[in-house]
């Protein structure tokens, strides 16, 4: 089981990859850039490049780059929050909107293949099952 379950989290990352990449061919976008605007997109109320390194685990100067790639683009914006000055917040600008939803229809794609032939039953069982796994996950990266 473990060799399985490892060579299928290999296998679901090339599939995750094939979806994703060719929507960053579409729009112009590497990678991590597709990353963070679904990353905001699907986590309003994290907005920092702080919850972008801890939550998706991507380096700090990788961040940092794409969120400067976004801004010159007209994707993000950054702001201040009352009399913080230490914390930079990000917003999505309407210029984003269409490399969202093809980003977001590339994650439904991924989701379509892993679960083909599931019914609603199996699937609700599936949820709860990541649930407790994403939790284990969780629980650990705060332990190291």
């Amino acid at each position: 089981m473990k060799s399985q379950f490892i060579n299928n989290h290999i296998l679901g990352n090339i599939i995750y990859e094939e979806c994703i990449n060719a929507v960053c061919l579409q729009n112009d976008l590497i990678k991590t850039e597709m990353d963070i605007l679904l990353f905001l997109h699907n986590n309003p109320d994290f907005d920092t490049a702080t919850d972008i390194v801890k939550h998706r685990h991507l380096s700090k100067s990788h961040v940092s780059k794409s969120i400067q790639s976004l801004k010159e683009r007209g994707y993000l914006t950054t702001f201040y929050q009352g009399r913080n000055r230490r914390t930079i917040h990000l917003k999505l600008c309407r210029a984003a909107d269409a490399a969202i939803a093809a980003g977001l229809e590339a994650q439904n794609r991924f989701v379509s293949v892993l679960l083909e032939g599931f019914t609603e039953e199996e699937k609700a069982q599936f949820q709860k099952y990541l649930c407790r796994i994403t939790a284990n996950m969780q629980s650990h990266f705060q332990k190291i």
